[in-house]
């Protein structure tokens, strides 16, 4: 009974110690509790701090990224008015351009002294010469009867400068023509064939330099490799030579044209004593050779229709 009651006194004397414990406790896990939620909202100020930064910072930027394309927009806007402008200036300048080329071409036509340049004549090149050759063993026999009908009424006089030696110049005989023919025998290709109309009364004479002092009329065929066309001293000293002594050039165009070059060296002058002389020098753009043909037209003084005309197609 006694042990019971002293068992029973203690017990009651540590729950009594307990209850008296407790409060403690209480307040060491509220103080805890208090120093946690104080650090987290710490941490979650500086946090907030910090992306509310960071925000700022991204937005500043956005605002200069997005001003950035503004001015690039604006200055794309700039460059295409400007290209726009160009373009209009462009297409401008290439009508004063076609306009000038036209008043050039005009001025040029006007300006030309006696000289036509024939166009349209088919371009045959040297390395055709067989198919040449061989096509006109097709030719149409009457068609071959026009154009020697035409020929014979477009020219009195037709000369063909450096031909080649011939051993039977009777094989280029022209109906209604005579055949003239000197027989270079300086170089291979040095020979001058005349093909003179019946009805002109025509002799030759194989000579090497003679004046002709009562002709009326003299007309010289130059040989000579100068482009009068180029503005040197060369050309310059040549022209003011035949001016001299009383010619007049008449070939003034070029009668030579290449891929990479073009000059005027085959040459006609003219000296003559006869007032109202009417004459006319043509280029026939044909390159049979890789030099055009040259033509000479004269009227007699009477104005009559009659023709007087000098060719030369390159042998």
């Amino acid at each position: 009974m006694e042990d019971s009651k002293v068992e029973k006194v203690i017990f009651e004397r540590e729950k009594i110690e307990d209850k008296e414990a407790l409060p403690d406790q209480t307040k060491m896990l509220k103080k805890l509790i208090s120093k946690i939620m104080k650090e987290e909202n710490r941490e979650l100020k500086i946090s907030m701090t910090e992306l509310k930064n960071t925000v700022e910072f991204c937005s500043d930027k956005f605002n200069d990224l997005f001003k950035s394309v503004q001015m690039l927009t604006e200055e794309n806007a700039r460059i295409n008015k400007k290209c726009q402008e160009l373009e209009d200036k462009c297409k401008k300048l290439e009508k004063q351009l076609n306009e000038i080329e036209i008043n050039q071409e005009n001025d040029k036509q006007y300006s030309r002294n006696h000289n036509l340049i024939i166009e349209g004549i088919p371009d045959m090149k040297n390395e055709i010469h067989i198919w040449v050759l061989e096509g006109t063993k097709r030719l149409d026999p009457k068609k071959c009867m026009e154009v020697t009908s035409y020929w014979e009424y477009l020219l009195s006089l037709a000369l063909s400068s450096e031909a080649f030696h011939v051993s039977n110049i009777h094989l280029f005989n022209f109906m209604g023509y005579k055949t003239h023919y000197d027989e270079g025998a300086i170089n291979r290709n040095d020979g001058v064939i005349a093909f003179v109309k019946d009805d002109l009364c025509a002799t030759t004479e194989v000579i090497a330099i003679q004046e002709f002092k009562f002709m009326k009329i003299r007309f010289e065929k130059w040989d000579i490799n100068i482009d009068i066309l180029q503005f040197t001293k060369e050309t310059f000293d040549y022209l003011n030579l035949i001016s001299k002594y009383g010619f007049t050039s008449l070939i003034n165009e070029y009668t030579r044209v290449q891929q990479q070059s073009k000059s005027c060296t085959d040459h006609i002058s003219l000296k003559t004593t006869i007032r109202n002389l009417k004459y006319t020098a043509a280029v026939l753009e044909t390159a049979i050779t890789d030099h055009y043909a040259t033509i000479l037209r004269l009227n007699n003084a009477e104005g009559r229709t009659n023709r007087l005309e000098h060719g030369d197609k390159r042998g």
